[in-house]
């Protein structure tokens, strides 16, 4: 399964991109992200200025497509994560990367930051 990381979901919610991987892991029932994600995309979105209506807009996208299955943490993440970050990378990252190591999971994504973690493996969708 792949987890999405906020940039692939950015993309597909708000520009119309990574449509054939999307299409393809969303009908296999092999896309999955987590609720930080959307933190993190509410955040990066607030900060970038977008209208409140907007970033409801593409949250609501995501939550709403059934074949996105949203993952929960545990304390353990979040420690694990804690862990992650020593190794460079943000908080939001770290989560993400901790629960792809924790379930096993591929991580969709299109930043190069997640290299630093070398037992993750990683997908760069097209």
């Amino acid at each position: 399964m792949d987890y999405l990381d906020a940039n692939v979901l950015w993309g597909w919610s708000m520009q119309g991109k990574h449509i054939a991987y999307l299409r393809e892991a969303v009908e296999n029932r092999q896309a999955c992200t987590s609720l930080f994600t959307l933190a993190e995309m509410h955040y990066g979105m607030t900060g970038k200025g977008f209208p409140k209506e907007r970033i409801i807009a593409a949250l609501e996208k995501i939550v709403s497509s059934s074949g996105i299955r949203f993952i929960p943490a545990t304390e353990e993440d979040f420690l694990l994560a804690l862990k992650l970050e020593e190794r460079g990378l943000k908080l939001f990252d770290a989560l993400h990367a901790a629960l792809c190591l924790r379930n096993g999971f591929r991580l969709a994504t299109l930043d190069e930051d997640f290299g630093k973690i070398k037992e993750l493996q990683r997908v760069q969708p097209s």
